[in-house]
């Protein structure tokens, strides 16, 4: 904070201008953690940013928030205000209680009074001077995996599951690991402080991925999707049209299979298809079996 203050180099508008956006930021932190409302995990994120739109300011924000339940613990008030007010902040903040129909909990947050010592449901006591108060506020912003794995394949495609989102910080690489799938009572809970990178990959078929020989690059094996022929282009290549209303060119491969096993054939307009494809090019693949159309 001195280095900034006394410094004769900051000589420009912008230079002047940015130290002072950083002597607030280092400031306010400074504050926050003296009073013991803010996690000093990210203290060094935070004043390294410059401007209120960075996700360290966001989150203070949102723990600024969350203080407003806390100035409402006072005499003459109920657990059940404290619900209403708790109900009406994560709705304005777009999330939902943990809390809420949990197990049949009615409540979107805890309220324990005096006695309780905890999952308290708030009712209509109101608090007296010198009760013990304790509040638990848990939220969720959506199950990233299943609303990427719903996003996804309602347009047809399916996600990759060898590969997702990851938290960030002091390494490139850190948990929490996100999926970009559904992972019921499985996935990792991210916690006050996390930066995270959320990393949808998506393909149309699934298959599994393969680390080449450079250790780095990652492949996809060849992955089959089904279709019917719609039209013959020339010789042994046809336009097929996916499940998912895709249309990709596809030849026939040296040889492929039907239910009389592997042979050749003739496919026809209107053959129900299997098409092998590569990440590399969606827009083409080899038919690898088929069936004749009824």
């Amino acid at each position: 904070k001195s280095t900034i203050e006394n410094n004769s180099n900051l000589t420009t508008p912008e230079q002047k201008k940015q130290a002072q956006e950083l002597l607030k930021l280092i400031i306010t932190a400074e504050l926050l953690v003296k009073e013991q409302k803010f996690n000093p995990q990210i203290l060094s994120q935070l004043i390294k940013e410059k401007n209120n739109n960075t996700p360290s300011y966001q989150l203070l924000n949102k723990e600024r928030r969350a203080e407003q339940l806390k100035k409402e613990i006072k005499v003459g008030v109920s657990g059940k205000d404290l619900d209403k007010l708790a109900r009406q902040l994560m709705a304005e903040e777009k999330v939902q209680s943990s809390s809420l129909n949990y197990k049949g909990f009615s409540a979107a947050i805890c309220v324990s009074l005096n006695e309780e010592l905890t999952h308290g449901i708030p009712d209509e006591r109101v608090f007296k001077d010198g009760d013990l108060v304790s509040i638990d506020v848990a939220c969720n912003y959506q199950d990233i995996g299943a609303m990427l794995e719903k996003y996804i394949k309602n347009r047809g495609y399916h996600p990759i599951k060898e590969y997702g989102g990851h938290g960030i910080g002091e390494k490139l690489h850190q948990e929490p690991f996100i999926p970009n799938y559904k992972t019921p009572n499985k996935g990792e809970i991210i916690k006050e402080g996390n930066f995270i990178c959320i990393e949808p990959l998506v393909q149309i078929g699934d298959a599994e991925v393969d680390i080449s020989a450079n250790k780095w690059t990652t492949n996809k094996e060849f992955f089959s999707v089904e279709g019917k022929v719609i039209e013959l282009i020339y010789n042994k290549r046809f336009r097929v049209e996916c499940k998912n209303g895709k249309i990709i060119t596809a030849d026939v491969a040296n040889r492929f299979r039907n239910e009389q096993g592997w042979r050749r054939a003739k496919i026809v307009v209107g053959d129900r298809v299997v098409v092998e494809v590569v990440l590399g090019d969606l827009e083409k693949g080899q038919i690898v079996s088929f069936e004749k159309k009824e």
